[in-house]
């Protein structure tokens, strides 16, 4: 499988960055609203796949981003259109084949369901990571075994080609590497942000251990 959000990158960030300029600003809900649908419109799999991969990222003690996040998917997935261009149609029928973790009502989520929901969501990212970035994968493996110590990816700050590079925080070692040499870098921060979240539970670091090795080495070019 190529990569299925290279095609409207660039429009899906400027409507993505759009949509969170207005979050928290009072202004009348319609523009909210059609600046979401504007985002996924521009492109349905990534926003379906950026929620996914928000709410795996909330750890367990919040919940209420939790129950909020379950419920933003859900509207996201009401809000696709699949009266659009034919490509568009096969990418999302694609991803809605990978996706087999059940899209419940909020409401009836119980506490002790949380962790098999991130499970079973967690699944799912991984296989749809591993057909749509397999290279990336590898190498992210081949990078952490060349090390004894947990590695941690993440997004670099946009360099000099406007390019966001994968980066490697080697914690122990007490460095940062650019991958670029084996990864290439994103043209946007939210695609280098989806890869990294990507390798970072290929690698069976989570989040928070994420947060931890990149943090202890005070890096400053973390992409915002």
């Amino acid at each position: 499988m190529p990569d299925i959000f290279e095609q409207n990158a660039v429009a899906y960030e400027e409507a993505k960055r759009s949509l969170a300029e207005l979050q928290d600003q009072s202004i009348a809900l319609d523009f909210k609203i059609r600046a979401c649908q504007r985002m996924i419109k521009t492109d349905p799999v990534a926003a379906l796949f950026d929620q996914l991969d928000a709410i795996h990222q909330i750890t367990t003690d919040n919940l209420d981003d939790f129950y909020s996040g379950v419920e933003l998917f859900n509207l996201y997935a009401d809000q696709i259109d699949l009266r659009g261009k034919a490509s568009d149609q096969a990418r999302y029928i694609c991803f809605m084949n990978d996706l087999t973790i059940i899209t419940c009502d909020p409401d009836s989520i119980r506490d002790s369901d949380i962790a098999g929901i991130k499970n079973r969501i967690g699944k799912t990212l991984d296989r749809l990571a591993n057909a749509i970035w397999p290279s990336e994968l590898l190498y992210g493996h081949r990078i952490q075994d060349a090390s004894d110590y947990k590695v941690a990816f993440y997004p670099g700050a946009i360099n000099a080609n406007d390019m966001f590079p994968i980066c490697a925080a080697l914690k122990e070692e007490g460095r940062s590497i650019d991958a670029g040499s084996l990864i290439p870098a994103r043209q946007t921060m939210t695609e280098a942000r989806r890869l990294t979240n990507a390798i970072n539970r290929s690698l069976r670091v989570s989040p928070a251990d994420a947060k931890e090795i990149i943090d202890a080495l005070q890096i400053d070019e973390v992409a915002a």
